[in-house]
């Protein structure tokens, strides 16, 4: 392939990864791909509490360590992500620290709760 054929090929390459960039919205919604957002309002708000089979946990938002079973919030979140990223586990990402969460942890080798050290090495995995 000429030189020149090569630069015509990489400019049509970048105008149409251009345009797929900056219509990518358009192009999800013509493939039905995007999925209807919440209002902005809702976003933060977590789903209700998971309900375990009659036994109830009342969650409350942990903002002091440790973290373990009944609190609730955006840390609970990321560590459940992480749990099911780099332990294997498939627990609902909601926020929520209940049983399923307790043993998850427990598996991955950090007892049932999580003191402020433990997390920030968790989360740096």
């Amino acid at each position: 392939m000429s030189r020149k054929k090569k630069i015509i090929a990489i400019l049509i390459v970048a105008i149409v990864g251009t345009v797929i960039f900056w219509k990518r919205d358009l192009i999800k919604q013509k493939l039905g791909l995007n999925k209807k957002s919440e209002p902005e309002e809702n976003q933060d708000k977590l789903p209700e509490p998971p309900n375990n089979g009659g036994g109830s946990t009342s969650y409350r938002e942990c903002t002091e360590f440790p973290y373990k079973k009944g609190c609730k919030g955006k840390m609970v979140q990321n560590i459940q992500t992480v749990l099911n990223k780099f332990y294997g586990e498939k627990l609902k990402v909601d926020g929520y620290f209940g049983p399923l969460t307790e043993t998850a942890l427990e598996r991955a080798g950090y007892g049932n709760s999580l003191e402020k050290e433990e997390v920030l090495k968790f989360l740096k995995k």
